[in-house]
Protein backbone atom coordinates (compact mmCIF):
# COMPACT_ATOMS: atom_id res chain seq x y z
CA UNK A 1 0.00 0.00 0.00
CA UNK A 2 2.77 2.65 1.13
CA UNK A 3 4.78 1.92 -2.45
CA UNK A 4 1.47 2.68 -4.32
CA UNK A 5 1.00 5.44 -2.94
CA UNK A 6 5.04 6.72 -3.30
CA UNK A 7 4.47 5.43 -6.93
CA UNK A 8 1.39 7.93 -7.48
CA UNK A 9 3.14 10.71 -6.34
CA UNK A 10 5.97 10.33 -7.97
CA UNK A 11 3.59 10.32 -10.96
CA UNK A 12 1.76 13.52 -10.30
CA UNK A 13 4.83 15.24 -9.64
CA UNK A 14 5.99 14.06 -13.22
CA UNK A 15 2.40 14.98 -14.41
CA UNK A 16 3.28 18.94 -13.31
CA UNK A 17 6.39 18.67 -14.74
CA UNK A 18 5.42 17.93 -17.93
CA UNK A 19 2.48 20.32 -17.79
CA UNK A 20 4.77 23.33 -16.76
CA UNK A 21 7.47 22.75 -19.35
CA UNK A 22 5.05 22.05 -22.65
CA UNK A 23 3.75 24.72 -24.93
CA UNK A 24 0.55 25.35 -23.71
CA UNK A 25 1.50 26.19 -19.78
CA UNK A 26 4.63 28.67 -21.29
CA UNK A 27 1.34 30.64 -23.10
CA UNK A 28 -0.79 30.42 -20.07
CA UNK A 29 2.43 31.86 -17.85
CA UNK A 30 2.69 34.45 -19.90
CA UNK A 31 -0.83 35.39 -20.00
CA UNK A 32 -1.12 35.48 -16.38
CA UNK A 33 2.12 38.18 -16.57
CA UNK A 34 0.50 39.85 -19.15
CA UNK A 35 -2.37 40.74 -17.13
CA UNK A 36 -0.38 41.26 -14.29
CA UNK A 37 1.18 44.41 -15.90
CA UNK A 38 -1.32 45.47 -17.17
CA UNK A 39 -2.84 46.06 -13.22
CA UNK A 40 -0.02 47.49 -12.62
CA UNK A 41 0.01 50.33 -15.26
CA UNK A 42 -3.39 50.61 -14.32
CA UNK A 43 -2.19 50.95 -10.63
CA UNK A 44 0.15 54.14 -11.96
CA UNK A 45 -2.45 55.41 -13.94
CA UNK A 46 -4.91 55.72 -11.13
CA UNK A 47 -2.50 56.94 -9.07
CA UNK A 48 -1.27 60.03 -11.69
CA UNK A 49 -4.93 61.07 -11.90
CA UNK A 50 -4.70 62.03 -7.65
CA UNK A 51 -2.72 65.07 -9.49
CA UNK A 52 -5.25 68.00 -9.54
CA UNK A 53 -6.03 69.42 -12.92
CA UNK A 54 -3.05 71.81 -14.66
CA UNK A 55 -0.83 69.35 -12.27
CA UNK A 56 2.44 67.69 -13.11
CA UNK A 57 3.60 63.92 -11.51
CA UNK A 58 6.95 63.68 -10.65
CA UNK A 59 8.65 60.02 -10.91
CA UNK A 60 8.04 60.11 -7.09
CA UNK A 61 4.87 60.66 -6.94
CA UNK A 62 4.90 64.44 -5.41
CA UNK A 63 2.26 66.76 -7.64
CA UNK A 64 3.78 70.07 -8.96
CA UNK A 65 1.94 73.20 -9.68
CA UNK A 66 3.73 74.66 -12.95
CA UNK A 67 1.97 77.90 -12.31
CA UNK A 68 2.70 78.01 -8.13
CA UNK A 69 5.14 80.81 -7.20
CA UNK A 70 9.69 79.96 -6.99
CA UNK A 71 9.88 81.92 -3.72
CA UNK A 72 13.96 82.09 -2.73
CA UNK A 73 16.65 84.39 -2.26
CA UNK A 74 15.84 88.31 -2.49
CA UNK A 75 18.67 89.16 -5.27
CA UNK A 76 16.41 88.62 -8.05
CA UNK A 77 13.85 90.96 -6.74
CA UNK A 78 16.94 93.33 -5.81
CA UNK A 79 16.40 96.90 -7.49
CA UNK A 80 19.46 98.57 -6.03
CA UNK A 81 22.08 96.63 -7.99
CA UNK A 82 23.32 98.04 -10.50
CA UNK A 83 22.11 97.02 -14.57
CA UNK A 84 25.23 95.14 -15.34
CA UNK A 85 25.64 93.36 -12.07
CA UNK A 86 24.12 90.56 -12.57
CA UNK A 87 26.07 89.43 -15.41
CA UNK A 88 26.28 90.07 -19.24
CA UNK A 89 27.43 93.01 -21.77
CA UNK A 90 25.18 95.26 -24.46
CA UNK A 91 28.15 96.63 -25.92
CA UNK A 92 27.34 95.36 -29.51
CA UNK A 93 23.67 96.52 -28.81
CA UNK A 94 21.97 98.36 -31.37
CA UNK A 95 18.20 99.76 -30.93
CA UNK A 96 15.36 99.61 -33.45
CA UNK A 97 15.76 95.78 -34.82
CA UNK A 98 13.26 94.89 -36.77
CA UNK A 99 10.15 93.00 -35.62
CA UNK A 100 10.49 89.23 -36.69
CA UNK A 101 11.41 85.66 -34.86
CA UNK A 102 14.07 84.71 -37.05
CA UNK A 103 17.53 86.21 -34.92
CA UNK A 104 20.12 84.77 -37.36
CA UNK A 105 19.92 83.19 -40.34
CA UNK A 106 22.15 80.17 -41.78
CA UNK A 107 21.73 81.50 -45.31
CA UNK A 108 23.97 84.64 -45.25
CA UNK A 109 27.80 84.41 -46.73
CA UNK A 110 29.06 85.56 -43.52
CA UNK A 111 27.54 82.23 -41.51
CA UNK A 112 29.45 79.44 -43.67
CA UNK A 113 32.55 79.02 -41.02
CA UNK A 114 31.53 78.32 -37.59
CA UNK A 115 34.12 79.79 -35.00
CA UNK A 116 33.23 78.65 -31.19
CA UNK A 117 35.74 78.21 -28.23
CA UNK A 118 35.21 76.17 -25.20
CA UNK A 119 38.36 77.18 -23.87
CA UNK A 120 39.92 80.55 -23.65
CA UNK A 121 42.72 79.88 -25.58
CA UNK A 122 41.59 79.07 -29.27
CA UNK A 123 38.00 78.49 -31.20
CA UNK A 124 36.94 76.03 -34.12
CA UNK A 125 36.94 77.27 -37.54
CA UNK A 126 34.68 74.70 -39.04
CA UNK A 127 32.71 75.45 -42.64
CA UNK A 128 31.44 72.19 -42.70
CA UNK A 129 29.29 70.81 -40.93
CA UNK A 130 27.05 74.59 -40.67
CA UNK A 131 26.42 75.89 -37.47
CA UNK A 132 23.80 74.12 -35.63
CA UNK A 133 20.03 75.70 -36.08
CA UNK A 134 18.41 76.79 -32.41
CA UNK A 135 14.79 77.38 -31.32
CA UNK A 136 14.48 79.15 -28.17
CA UNK A 137 11.88 79.13 -25.94
CA UNK A 138 11.40 81.94 -23.69
CA UNK A 139 9.42 81.61 -20.61
CA UNK A 140 8.65 85.12 -18.51
CA UNK A 141 8.40 85.52 -14.46
CA UNK A 142 7.19 87.85 -12.52
CA UNK A 143 9.51 88.33 -9.36
CA UNK A 144 8.80 90.73 -6.21
CA UNK A 145 8.64 90.72 -2.58
CA UNK A 146 6.35 89.04 -0.50
CA UNK A 147 6.04 88.94 3.41
CA UNK A 148 5.49 85.79 5.34
CA UNK A 149 4.77 85.18 8.97
CA UNK A 150 4.96 82.29 11.24
CA UNK A 151 4.75 80.92 14.56
CA UNK A 152 6.44 77.97 16.25
CA UNK A 153 5.42 75.72 19.60
CA UNK A 154 8.00 73.23 21.21
CA UNK A 155 4.86 70.60 22.32
CA UNK A 156 1.32 71.32 22.62
CA UNK A 157 1.62 72.26 26.10
CA UNK A 158 3.93 75.17 25.60
CA UNK A 159 3.22 78.87 24.65
CA UNK A 160 4.15 79.51 21.03
CA UNK A 161 7.23 82.09 20.58
CA UNK A 162 6.25 85.24 18.48
CA UNK A 163 5.51 85.14 14.93
CA UNK A 164 8.83 85.71 13.28
CA UNK A 165 8.42 87.88 9.73
CA UNK A 166 10.42 86.50 6.91
CA UNK A 167 10.55 88.78 3.71
CA UNK A 168 10.81 86.15 0.17
CA UNK A 169 11.29 86.81 -3.04
CA UNK A 170 8.54 85.29 -4.85
CA UNK A 171 8.11 84.55 -9.11
CA UNK A 172 5.10 83.86 -10.95
CA UNK A 173 4.51 83.03 -14.55
CA UNK A 174 3.27 86.18 -16.12
CA UNK A 175 0.14 85.69 -18.24
CA UNK A 176 0.23 87.50 -21.20
CA UNK A 177 -2.36 89.05 -23.22
CA UNK A 178 -2.12 88.34 -26.93
CA UNK A 179 -2.55 92.15 -28.79
CA UNK A 180 -2.11 92.70 -32.53
CA UNK A 181 1.01 91.79 -34.08
CA UNK A 182 1.75 94.76 -35.30
CA UNK A 183 2.67 96.45 -32.14
CA UNK A 184 5.92 95.75 -30.61
CA UNK A 185 4.47 96.04 -27.01
CA UNK A 186 2.87 92.86 -25.05
CA UNK A 187 1.65 93.28 -21.88
CA UNK A 188 3.96 96.03 -21.60
CA UNK A 189 6.81 94.16 -22.46
CA UNK A 190 9.34 93.99 -24.98
CA UNK A 191 12.17 91.00 -25.94
CA UNK A 192 15.51 92.12 -27.96
CA UNK A 193 17.66 89.39 -29.02
CA UNK A 194 21.21 89.78 -30.62
CA UNK A 195 24.38 87.73 -31.09
CA UNK A 196 27.22 87.26 -33.08
CA UNK A 197 27.36 85.73 -35.98
CA UNK A 198 28.59 81.85 -36.37
CA UNK A 199 31.45 83.23 -37.75
CA UNK A 200 31.77 85.30 -33.97
CA UNK A 201 31.55 88.84 -35.89
CA UNK A 202 28.50 91.34 -34.74
CA UNK A 203 26.85 93.09 -37.43
CA UNK A 204 27.41 96.42 -37.99
CA UNK A 205 26.49 98.74 -35.20
CA UNK A 206 26.35 101.97 -37.85
CA UNK A 207 22.58 102.98 -38.55
CA UNK A 208 21.40 102.03 -41.57
CA UNK A 209 24.08 99.44 -42.22
CA UNK A 210 23.37 95.41 -41.66
CA UNK A 211 19.95 96.14 -40.40
CA UNK A 212 18.86 92.77 -38.61
CA UNK A 213 21.62 90.62 -39.24
CA UNK A 214 21.61 88.90 -36.07
CA UNK A 215 19.28 90.87 -34.23
CA UNK A 216 15.79 91.30 -33.80
CA UNK A 217 12.81 92.56 -31.75
CA UNK A 218 10.69 89.73 -31.28
CA UNK A 219 7.22 89.39 -31.82
CA UNK A 220 4.30 88.69 -29.12
CA UNK A 221 3.33 84.81 -29.22
CA UNK A 222 0.75 84.36 -31.38
CA UNK A 223 -3.08 83.36 -30.37
CA UNK A 224 -2.21 79.71 -31.62
CA UNK A 225 0.48 79.32 -28.69
CA UNK A 226 -1.14 78.39 -25.45
CA UNK A 227 1.87 78.20 -23.76
CA UNK A 228 2.00 81.90 -24.53
CA UNK A 229 6.20 81.45 -24.53
CA UNK A 230 8.26 84.19 -26.53
CA UNK A 231 10.33 82.05 -29.27
CA UNK A 232 12.85 82.37 -31.82
CA UNK A 233 15.00 80.48 -34.37
CA UNK A 234 18.59 81.99 -34.79
CA UNK A 235 21.90 79.85 -35.62
CA UNK A 236 24.58 78.97 -33.18
CA UNK A 237 26.19 82.33 -32.33
CA UNK A 238 30.54 82.23 -32.60
CA UNK A 239 33.08 83.09 -29.83
CA UNK A 240 34.63 86.72 -29.67
CA UNK A 241 37.60 87.42 -28.76
CA UNK A 242 39.63 90.61 -26.90
CA UNK A 243 38.18 93.19 -29.69
CA UNK A 244 34.42 92.00 -28.75
CA UNK A 245 33.64 90.71 -32.02
CA UNK A 246 33.43 94.50 -33.54
CA UNK A 247 37.31 94.57 -34.44
CA UNK A 248 38.27 96.20 -37.84
CA UNK A 249 36.82 94.01 -41.08
CA UNK A 250 35.74 91.34 -38.61
CA UNK A 251 39.69 90.77 -37.15
CA UNK A 252 39.59 89.31 -33.55
CA UNK A 253 42.08 87.81 -31.22
CA UNK A 254 42.47 85.63 -28.17
CA UNK A 255 41.76 85.24 -25.41
CA UNK A 256 38.41 83.93 -26.67
CA UNK A 257 35.29 83.85 -24.44
CA UNK A 258 31.98 81.52 -24.58
CA UNK A 259 29.18 82.03 -27.34
CA UNK A 260 25.88 83.79 -26.14
CA UNK A 261 22.82 84.92 -27.14
CA UNK A 262 21.57 88.27 -25.62
CA UNK A 263 18.58 88.90 -24.42
CA UNK A 264 17.16 93.03 -23.14
CA UNK A 265 13.99 92.62 -21.42
CA UNK A 266 12.28 96.63 -21.29
CA UNK A 267 8.91 97.50 -19.91
CA UNK A 268 7.51 100.78 -19.65
CA UNK A 269 5.74 101.04 -15.90
CA UNK A 270 5.48 97.49 -14.89
CA UNK A 271 8.99 95.66 -14.96
CA UNK A 272 12.95 96.55 -14.32
CA UNK A 273 14.87 96.54 -17.65
CA UNK A 274 17.03 93.47 -17.47
CA UNK A 275 19.81 91.97 -19.55
CA UNK A 276 21.18 88.51 -19.79
CA UNK A 277 23.17 86.58 -22.05
CA UNK A 278 22.48 83.07 -22.10
CA UNK A 279 25.61 80.50 -22.87
CA UNK A 280 25.70 78.68 -25.76
CA UNK A 281 28.79 76.14 -25.11
CA UNK A 282 28.75 73.20 -26.87
CA UNK A 283 30.17 69.70 -27.80
CA UNK A 284 29.99 69.80 -31.74
CA UNK A 285 29.84 66.02 -32.20
CA UNK A 286 27.02 65.59 -29.70
CA UNK A 287 25.67 69.29 -29.53
CA UNK A 288 25.14 68.92 -25.96
CA UNK A 289 25.63 71.86 -23.73
CA UNK A 290 29.38 72.05 -21.90
CA UNK A 291 31.14 74.57 -19.52
CA UNK A 292 33.46 76.65 -20.87
CA UNK A 293 36.89 75.53 -19.75
CA UNK A 294 39.16 78.15 -17.63
CA UNK A 295 38.15 81.61 -17.07
CA UNK A 296 37.14 84.52 -19.64
CA UNK A 297 40.14 87.16 -19.67
CA UNK A 298 38.00 89.71 -22.14
CA UNK A 299 37.64 92.86 -20.75
CA UNK A 300 33.67 92.70 -19.82
CA UNK A 301 34.08 89.78 -17.64
CA UNK A 302 37.09 91.76 -15.34
CA UNK A 303 34.13 94.72 -14.69
CA UNK A 304 31.21 92.49 -14.06
CA UNK A 305 31.44 90.12 -10.66
CA UNK A 306 31.98 86.98 -10.16
CA UNK A 307 29.81 83.86 -11.16
CA UNK A 308 26.06 83.93 -9.26
CA UNK A 309 24.25 81.33 -7.40
CA UNK A 310 21.60 79.50 -9.69
CA UNK A 311 19.05 81.38 -7.14
CA UNK A 312 20.42 84.55 -8.01
CA UNK A 313 20.69 84.88 -11.72
CA UNK A 314 18.06 86.31 -13.74
CA UNK A 315 17.64 83.21 -15.78
CA UNK A 316 17.38 79.38 -15.36
CA UNK A 317 17.92 77.09 -18.77
CA UNK A 318 15.21 74.47 -18.07
CA UNK A 319 15.83 72.74 -21.34
CA UNK A 320 18.21 71.83 -23.65
CA UNK A 321 16.88 68.70 -26.20
CA UNK A 322 18.83 67.96 -29.32
CA UNK A 323 16.36 67.25 -31.88
CA UNK A 324 18.81 65.93 -34.17
CA UNK A 325 22.45 65.70 -35.54
CA UNK A 326 21.85 69.90 -36.58
CA UNK A 327 18.90 70.93 -33.95
CA UNK A 328 18.94 71.95 -30.57
CA UNK A 329 15.39 73.05 -28.30
CA UNK A 330 16.24 75.19 -25.63
CA UNK A 331 13.38 76.47 -23.26
CA UNK A 332 14.33 79.43 -20.56
CA UNK A 333 13.32 81.32 -17.99
CA UNK A 334 13.80 85.10 -17.36
CA UNK A 335 12.74 86.61 -13.99
CA UNK A 336 11.74 90.19 -14.37
CA UNK A 337 11.50 92.59 -11.47
CA UNK A 338 8.43 94.46 -10.67
CA UNK A 339 8.09 98.00 -10.09
CA UNK A 340 6.59 98.50 -6.65
CA UNK A 341 4.21 101.29 -6.46
CA UNK A 342 6.01 103.78 -4.52
CA UNK A 343 8.86 103.63 -7.61
CA UNK A 344 5.78 104.00 -10.61
CA UNK A 345 4.89 107.08 -8.54
CA UNK A 346 7.97 108.55 -8.68
CA UNK A 347 8.78 107.38 -12.16
CA UNK A 348 7.69 110.80 -14.54
CA UNK A 349 10.05 109.90 -17.55
CA UNK A 350 9.09 107.68 -20.75
CA UNK A 351 10.07 103.64 -21.04
CA UNK A 352 12.87 104.87 -23.47
CA UNK A 353 14.34 107.01 -21.46
CA UNK A 354 14.19 104.59 -18.49
CA UNK A 355 16.27 101.66 -20.87
CA UNK A 356 18.47 104.52 -21.29
CA UNK A 357 19.40 105.26 -17.88
CA UNK A 358 19.62 101.88 -17.62
CA UNK A 359 21.91 101.00 -20.19
CA UNK A 360 24.24 104.24 -19.93
CA UNK A 361 24.42 104.44 -16.31
CA UNK A 362 28.11 106.18 -16.29
CA UNK A 363 28.28 110.33 -16.09
CA UNK A 364 31.21 110.07 -18.96
CA UNK A 365 31.93 107.40 -21.49
CA UNK A 366 35.72 106.41 -22.09
CA UNK A 367 36.26 104.05 -18.71
CA UNK A 368 36.89 100.50 -19.07
CA UNK A 369 33.34 99.63 -17.23
CA UNK A 370 31.43 101.67 -19.81
CA UNK A 371 33.56 100.84 -22.75
CA UNK A 372 33.31 97.72 -22.36
CA UNK A 373 29.72 96.84 -20.90
CA UNK A 374 27.60 100.15 -22.43
CA UNK A 375 26.20 100.03 -26.00
CA UNK A 376 28.42 102.24 -27.85
CA UNK A 377 25.36 102.84 -30.50
CA UNK A 378 23.25 104.45 -27.57
CA UNK A 379 25.88 105.56 -24.62
CA UNK A 380 28.06 107.12 -27.29
CA UNK A 381 26.90 107.29 -30.95
CA UNK A 382 29.14 109.97 -32.24
CA UNK A 383 32.30 107.66 -31.57
CA UNK A 384 30.77 105.46 -34.97
CA UNK A 385 31.60 108.81 -37.11
CA UNK A 386 35.44 108.06 -36.36
CA UNK A 387 35.51 104.43 -36.32
CA UNK A 388 32.60 103.25 -38.08
CA UNK A 389 31.96 99.57 -36.41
Amino acid sequence: MALSMIRINRLLLLLVILCRSSPIAIVVLAAQQQQQQQQQDEDASSSSSSCPQQHHQQEDGTCVNPSAPICGDLARCSTTKPFYQRGGTAQAYKPNAPLKNTVCDNDNDSSSRYKAATWPYGRSNQRTPPAPNVTVHLKLYDCRRSTSTSATTTNSRSWSKPKETKDDCCCTPIDIDIIDTSNTRNNDIQLEVWQAQPNGRYSSLTKGKDEGICRATLLPPSSSNTTTQYSFTTVAPGSTGILGGLGPHGWDMGPYGPPVMHVLVSSSSKYHPLLVHIPMTLTRSSLQSRHFLGPDWRGPAHVTPSKLKTEQQSFSMDDWIVVDDNQIDMTVTLYLTAVSSEEQQQQQSTDDTVLEQALCPSSWYGSPTSFFLEPIAVCAPSLLDFFPM
